[in-house]
Formats: structure tokens, sequence, C-alpha cells
């Protein structure tokens, strides 16, 4: 069965960001959740087989992709990104508990998921959070320096990432393979 899309985007109440999100597929629902400085497109390449299997719900987490950003004064850690997502599963009307796989940030809210007893299965692709202070410190520095560098590079993006050399060199700190990904896609993805 073909995969369909149903590009969606929902909102909360008041005290909560809406999510944005894409539904791929039929059957049981399962949520997708990306990693840190990913966004829900960040699913496309095993989508297809997925939805061959299940409903796939990709969110993009509250300040990331086209989701606005925690309400002012929100601390944004794996248990706010979980009340979020746990807020968007309510209004979604999504079983509960669900299958739930993340990717590092959030595999890391998948976990806080399971452990509020709303999902039914894990799967966390290289969860964050398991680092002891040495790593703590050092992935703090090279968030913030890709951050910097995000900012400064930003205006001149497209036109970088076409180049499949740079899209490797630029992308590596934050993820795989960068040079084999179409450059829309990782123009999409540092947006």
């Amino acid at each position: 069965m073909a995969a369909s899309i149903d590009a969606t985007q929902s909102t909360h109440a008041r005290r909560a960001a809406p999510l944005a999100h894409d539904t791929h597929g039929d059957g049981a629902p399962a949520l997708l959740i990306h990693g840190l400085g990913g966004e829900r497109g960040g699913w496309k390449p095993v989508l297809a087989p997925l939805a061959r299997h299940a409903r796939c719900w990709a969110i993009d987490l509250p300040g990331f992709g086209d989701s606005p950003p925690l309400p002012p004064g929100t601390e944004p850690g794996p248990r706010q990104l979980a009340d979020a997502v746990e807020r968007f599963v309510a209004e979604q009307r999504l079983p509960r508990p669900l299958p739930v796989v993340g990717h590092s940030l959030g595999g890391w809210v998948a976990l806080e998921l399971a452990r509020r007893g709303l999902a039914s299965l894990v799967t966390a692709l290289a969860p964050g959070g398991f680092w002891n202070e040495i790593e703590r410190r050092y992935t703090s520095v090279v968030l913030r320096t890709c951050a910097r560098l995000a900012r400064r590079l930003e205006p001149h993006a497209p036109a970088l990432l076409r180049r499949r050399a740079l899209r490797a060199a630029l992308l590596a700190p934050m993820m795989a393979r960068a040079a084999h990904m179409p450059p829309e896609d990782a123009i999409a993805a540092v947006r």
C-alpha cells in the first residue's frame, strides 16, 4: 500500500505551543520525534517503509521546524518538551500508550514519555542525556558553536549546501552522510 501524506498543523491550549506535524500511512499510530537541530522532515528517508505498517505522526518539537518555541520562561528540557508532546497526543486523540520512535533529543523525550506511561514501545536511536560531566560540557560547546555558525551562514546556506563537499563539511557535526542528502533536504534541515 502506498503511503499517503497529509501535512497539517495542530494548535494546543493557550499554555502550549502548537506542534507542526505530518501524517503518513495507515494503521495503528506511531509517533516520530526528531533530534536536536532536526525537524520532522528528517524522517523522510524511512517514512515509506514505516508507513506501510503504521500511521506515522512525525512532529516538530517546540522551537524546531515549523513549531513555535515553548512559552516564554519555560526551560526547554526533555520534560518540558514531553509535556508539549503529551498535550499533542491528547489533542489528536491518539491512543495511549502508543509506540514512539525518537532520535537523539527525540529519544530522550521518548524515554520521558515512557516513564510517564504514555509509550507502549520506545525505539530510542542514540538518545541524548546519558552523558558524564566531560561529555556534557563537550556537547554543550559543540552545540553552541554549531548554533553560532548556523546563524552566520544562514543567508548563504542555499548556495553552500548545493555543493556536496560543503554539505558534508558543514553538516558533519550534526548528521552522518550529509553529502548523500539531496541539497533541498539539507537546506530544509538547517532553516
